[in-house]
């Protein structure tokens, strides 16, 4: 199998859809995130992603919930219920999987450098006027693991680091600008 590039895009209808579903994922998984941080005396919630993986980490509160026990959570940023709370299940259930993208990993690895350390990262795709772009900070390696996808299933190309940071650079002047051709 051939690594990912370190730079693609793909107008792929494929694509282009399973992104649109994830969307909407995310919108139902926000949802139920807050109405649960609300129902129990918080704000919001701070989440945590790993690949096509977001949970809830914690409630965003000022101050300690009522409903059950609850601690703060380890990095001080909100709280989590105890597992002996009977809130604890339904926090932990809250969790969004998305569908898997064709032909892009759900994470990729840097080559390992003279001290052994090396990078991952999981993409973080956006739509442009059709197109989709994907880049990382980092020329991602062949793992030569069978369960990686082909880039070519889901239409990816290859492209320029120009090409993707003008693309990255319009996308969130759209953003701030609210105009139009961008998703969010």
């Amino acid at each position: 199998m051939t690594a990912f590039p370190q730079y693609a895009k793909t107008t792929s209808a494929a694509v282009l859809e399973v992104i649109r579903q994830n969307k909407e994922l995310d919108k139902a998984f926000f949802d139920k995130g807050q109405a649960f941080a609300e129902a129990n005396g918080g704000t919001g919630f701070y989440s945590s992603r790993w690949g096509s993986t977001v949970s809830v980490a914690a409630i965003a509160a000022k101050e300690l919930p009522t409903t059950g026990r609850w601690r703060e959570h380890p990095r001080g940023k909100g709280f989590i219920p105890y597992k002996n709370n009977p809130l604890y299940n339904e926090f932990e259930a809250i969790e969004l999987r998305m569908n898997a993208i064709p032909g892009l990993p759900e994470y990729v690895e840097s080559e390992y450098d003279e001290h052994m350390r090396h990078y991952i990262a999981s993409p973080k795709p956006f739509v442009l006027d059709g197109a989709v772009f994907v880049g990382f900070n980092f020329v991602p390696q062949d793992r030569n693991s069978k369960s990686d996808p082909n880039p070519a299933d889901g239409g990816w190309e290859e492209i320029k680091a120009s090409e993707w940071h003008a693309a990255r650079e319009s996308y969130n002047e759209r953003v701030t600008s609210h105009t139009e051709g961008v998703e969010r």
